[in-house]
């Protein structure tokens, strides 16, 4: 059998509600030498059986049963199994526009690409469609600038998802890419991130080509109690992985990107969840505290320039690990509110 030119890799955990059409969508994409990889993850539900019938309509879907895993495991496997030239995503509840795979691989392979990246369409119920991303159409060189793609990617211009983008099957080979399976957030954010040094011209297409379905049960949703271990993971795996690398400037952006995200982010729900269960002064102290010494210390990178003013004191506490004066900041924080609304009531008259 030839070579077909894409493959794509669907992992399916109890998605019956949506796996037909997700499957159905990429079966009439445009391109047609195409090959689709469905792995079960276990399932509970009809998604087994939705499956074999399926594939029993087309040859050009492969389906593979296994135990629960988790979705890095399953992403492997089809990865193991793909046969493609290039490579893509999809996750079962999602769906494609018909042309997306042509797109994209008339991005890659007419323009010298080893990476194209479309935009998304975001859908949840009840709510108007959205487009995900602010892209424009445009060829990328980036072997003299990779940081640059490193930012975009962690400042979410790109998405940190692989299901909006087509790979070069060639490179994943080469050097043997592949999800970390310890963990099952921002995994697929790490898999980007190893895919980028290896390449040199990206294809950004800004047409929305790609589903997204936004659901109550995503993962992303949780809160940073669930989200601090694997961040610390992105970390680690990260930093162990590009140890190797000539140039140190793409674990330098990394670092500083790690930071901000903690800082804007993970920080912000962490003081949130615990002033949800108390607003006692001692008790978000202590929590905050035990909080902070939950992350890698090795997060907390924030260069001589990101230490001016009070955010810059805040800072300057983390990476020094003085992680008690910081949760004292934060819990005398609401003392502060209102005497400076006062001020400025008094200021606007």
């Amino acid at each position: 059998m030839a070579t077909p030119k894409i493959s794509i890799i669907i992992p399916v955990y109890n998605a019956a509600g949506y796996i037909e059409q997700c499957i159905r969508s990429v079966m009439t994409q445009t391109i047609k030498d195409i090959e689709i990889i469905a792995v079960n993850d276990g399932s509970t539900d009809e998604s087994k059986e939705m499956l074999d019938r399926l594939a029993a309509t087309d040859e050009r879907l492969l389906v593979f049963h296994q135990s629960n895993k988790g979705v890095s495991a399953t992403r492997n496997f089809g990865l193991q199994q793909a046969t493609g030239s290039y490579i893509g995503f999809c996750d079962a509840d999602d769906w494609m526009e018909p042309d997306m795979l042509q797109e994209l691989y008339n991005a890659i392979t007419l323009q010298n690409c080893e990476w194209a990246i479309c935009n998304v369409n975001m859908h949840k119920e009840g709510q108007p469609l959205k487009v995900r991303l602010q892209l424009k159409d445009e060829v990328m060189d980036v072997a003299d600038d990779r940081t640059g793609l490193l930012h975009g990617l962690m400042r979410f211009y790109y998405d940190y998802a692989n299901w909006n983008k087509l790979f070069s099957a060639a490179i994943i080979r080469k050097y043997q890419l592949g999800f970390r399976e310890d963990m099952s957030i921002w995994e697929d954010l790490l898999f980007n991130l190893q895919y980028l040094h290896y390449v040199n011209r990206v294809a950004v297409v800004a047409k929305p080509l790609y589903n997204y379905r936004i659901l109550p049960t995503s993962l992303y949703s949780g809160q940073s109690k669930d989200r601090v271990p694997q961040f610390n993971l992105l970390y680690r795996h990260f930093i162990d992985l590009s140890s190797d690398y000539t140039s140190t400037d793409e674990q330098e952006a990394f670092r500083k990107e790690m930071a901000r995200l903690t800082y804007n982010h993970l920080l912000y729900e962490a003081e949130v969840r615990v002033r949800k269960k108390t607003n006692h002064f001692l008790g978000v102290w202590r929590g905050c505290t035990l909080e902070l010494n939950r992350f890698d210390t090795g997060v907390f990178y924030y260069s001589t320039d990101e230490l001016k003013g009070i955010q810059g004191i805040k800072k300057n506490l983390l990476l020094k690990k003085q992680f008690n004066l910081f949760a004292l900041i934060i819990a005398v924080k609401p003392l502060f509110k209102k005497p400076a609304k006062f001020v400025l009531k008094f200021l606007r008259r």
